[in-house]
């Protein structure tokens, strides 16, 4: 046999030991990153145990690698906030002590800091909004530099919406904003809005919600009547990697979220 045959076999050879290694290691990956059934069953007994209830399929039991997000304000220029909701010739003033920016006109009144953001017209909701008041009240908020594109929206009713942000289709935890509109237009909006500022630190793998649950039934900040999770959630938060949402720049760190029955959440960090 020549040695051009000869290598050719060995390359081939080296060709489809090289795929078996390749598919036992994603074999390996996919199965070290799915929760057992086993391991899902065991928390639900174990939350039972103590009083808790939890539908099995609640629990997420896919493991994630997320990293640390860099973030700053939405609003990166409060003046122009101000003219998009009040237009021109307000009047502006710094709040002694928070360093608030504030802005009048009219009665209608715009603060910001940070990622903190509240606008109020001054009066009171009349009426149910339409489409086309939601539409004027989004494009308002765009224009000031609430960005609403990966927005996750919930109606709380005929004149209030919740706006809830999020960076690849995981919730920015303190990212809500409560809008207000009615039949003549938008009435108030409050809440805190950040934007990632650059990429995603090194993703890691983050530690599955079936490790939390202990420190869930441990917090001493639980309230009794929080018999039962309803919702768990996988996304970023500010305020638990210890800072302040009034920062202009801040780092969320990958969170679990648990929402109980009576309505309380409750935040514990993903990371390892």
């Amino acid at each position: 046999m020549s040695w051009g045959k000869l290598k050719n076999i060995i390359i081939g050879m080296l060709i489809v030991l090289n795929a078996i290694l390749l598919g036992t290691l994603h074999w390996i990956q996919t199965d070290n990153t799915v929760l057992s059934p086993e391991t899902v069953n065991h928390a639900v007994k174990v939350l039972n145990n103590h009083g808790i209830t939890v539908e099995a399929p609640l629990i997420p039991t896919k493991n994630e690698a997320m990293g640390n997000l860099p973030m700053r304000m939405a609003v990166s220029s409060p003046d122009e906030a101000a003219v998009a909701f009040l237009g021109e010739n307000f009047y502006h003033t710094k709040e002694s002590g928070t360093g608030t920016d504030v802005y009048t006109k009219d009665g209608q009144t715009v603060r910001a800091n940070g990622g903190y953001i509240k606008y109020y017209s001054g009066r009171e909701p009349e009426g149910a909004a339409d489409e086309a008041a939601w539409r004027e009240a989004e494009e308002t908020m765009q224009r000031s530099g609430i960005s609403l594109d990966d927005a996750r929206m919930e109606t709380v009713g005929d004149q209030t919406r919740r706006y809830c942000q999020r960076y690849q289709g995981k919730d920015f935890f303190e990212g809500r904003l409560l809008v207000t509109a009615d039949a003549n237009g938008l009435v108030s909006v409050e809440g805190f809005w950040m934007v990632p500022n650059g990429s995603m630190y090194a993703a890691e793998e983050i530690q599955p919600v079936t490790e939390v649950f202990g420190q869930f039934l441990k917090d001493p900040n639980r309230k009794a009547e929080s018999t039962q999770i309803v919702d768990i959630r996988l996304g970023y938060s500010v305020l638990l990697g210890g800072e302040n949402v009034n920062y202009s720049e801040a780092t969320a760190i990958p969170t679990w979220e648990i929402t109980t029955n009576d309505g309380q959440h409750y935040y514990y960090s993903a990371r390892r």
